[in-house]
């Protein structure tokens, strides 16, 4: 019997006892059993110790592979505050972006949002962009639907709105942390669809929430507007245009990503 074991940095994968990578896919199609990435680790020895070069990631025996520290914990691992030096750790295993990239698909924020964490990962690095903040970025942003089976398309221009949305975001983001953004030149509030408005107005207030978290007060400002005008729309029925515009809200900043 082959067993093989859960993949600390995939979800998708599977690893073996000797560190090789397949997918989960394949070894239950070929019935291995799949066992606890735990099992590969005496229990003596379950320790992770501080990743090298982020301090909010740790990396896991017997093959150094970079968790959270909420992972390392959920796995049954102790964590350690030293930083390893084992000559075991390979170029591969202490690569900066690897270990930001697996350390956000991790995420269960990444895991219901595959979207915008894909588009982060394509976008930024760990020196732009640091876990803690991917993880409060994506929680700020709504839920995507998962993929159904029904007989009805879905629309044309799905994929085209969510990307505008992610991307308004990551523009939000960008000027928050004093990024260079290009702009295209922004619809009037009038042509985006009312549903899509709200959308984007939904995107920017997790982009202001982001921000308020660091300490920016005027965000928090802006923040307080947005949010009264949502709820407006909410509970008395108000336009979402009207209301934006009775709060004073800056729509340059919400229609910049339609």
């Amino acid at each position: 019997m082959t067993i093989v074991y859960d993949h600390p940095e995939s979800r998708l994968e599977v690893i073996t006892a000797s560190g090789q990578t397949l997918s989960r896919k394949d070894a239950t199609a070929k019935g291995f059993t799949i066992a606890p990435y735990a099992d590969l680790v005496p229990a003596a020895a379950r320790v992770a110790v501080a990743h090298p070069h982020h301090n909010d990631l740790v990396s896991l025996p017997p093959f150094n592979l970079p968790v959270m520290r909420s992972t390392a914990r959920e796995l049954g691992f102790t964590v350690s505050m030293t930083t390893t030096s084992s000559p075991a750790v390979t170029a591969s295993h202490v690569d900066p972006n690897k270990a930001w990239r697996a350390a956000i698909y991790r995420m269960p924020e990444a895991n219901a949002r595959p979207a915008a964490a894909a588009e982060i990962v394509k976008n930024y690095s760990p020196a732009t962009m640091s876990i803690d903040q991917v993880q409060a970025f994506l929680r700020g942003l709504p839920v995507e639907a998962a993929p159904t089976k029904a007989v009805a398309p879905a629309p044309v221009d799905a994929k085209a709105a969510r990307l505008a949305e992610i991307g308004n975001s990551m523009r939000a983001f960008n000027k928050a942390n004093g990024h260079a953004v290009g702009h295209k030149a922004a619809p009037s509030l009038s042509s985006i669809p009312p549903d899509k408005l709200e959308r984007l107005a939904e995107i920017q207030l997790a982009a202001l929430t982001v921000r308020v978290g660091n300490g920016d007060r005027a965000a928090a400002a802006e923040r307080s507007k947005l949010q009264h005008a949502l709820k407006m729309k909410a509970t008395a029925g108000t336009p979402l245009v009207q209301a934006l515009v009775q709060m004073g809200v800056n729509t340059a900043a919400i229609v910049r990503g339609a």
